[in-house]
């Protein structure tokens, strides 16, 4: 005894069988009902069998907001799940490299050690054996210069003597023309 469908509404087009959407009043109240036609060929009987199904707008309504509840719980839940996990796992794989930003700021400003494989993983290990590298080439460039510094020295003390037994033996002399003849030599 549902209510039949208004004329003026039209086949859906978001439903691709034979079917119709309405909303319409039954027994005081609102409700939205379906019409379906099946078509029915079995034995003897051959046409279009129309089915009618319906359901009160508070009891979809209530469903509604009942999915929308859940989904909002569930889903609530997966995004808080996921920025623990994401946060644990951050802390996780960063614990590596806070250990060698801690191992680099209190390292000493002169020592050309290479670092330790702190590192686990395959990407960040290359960082490091660079790094090391660059040490290794750091220690040579300090080592060649630290011999060009003693080559230099030595070579600088020979005629820093003579200067100073110069002005030694200028500062000896009491006559002023040999101060000079020493001074120019």
């Amino acid at each position: 005894d549902l209510p039949t469908m208004p004329p003026a509404i039209s086949r859906t087009t978001l439903y691709p069988a034979l079917a119709w959407f309405y909303h319409t009043e039954y027994r005081g109240q609102a409700i939205r009902v379906a019409r379906l036609l099946q078509p029915v060929n079995e034995d003897n009987v051959v046409g279009m069998a129309e089915i009618y199904v319906a359901e009160t707008l508070q009891s979809r309504r209530y469903l509604a907001s009942q999915l929308l509840f859940s989904s909002w719980v569930s889903q609530g839940l997966l995004v808080l799940l996921t920025l623990v996990l994401t946060a644990w796992l951050l802390r996780r794989v960063l614990r590596p490299m806070r250990q060698l930003s801690s191992l680099m700021v209190r390292r000493e400003p002169g020592l050309l050690a290479p670092l330790p494989e702190l590192l686990p993983w395959s990407e960040t290990r290359l960082l490091i054996v660079a790094f090391n590298r660059y040490i290794d080439r750091l220690r040579g460039v300090l080592s060649r210069q630290e011999r060009f510094n003693a080559d230099a020295s030595h070579q600088l003390k020979t005629p820093l003597a003579v200067l100073k037994t110069q002005v030694s033996v200028a500062l000896t002399r009491q006559d002023p023309a040999l101060w000079q003849e020493s001074l120019r030599a």
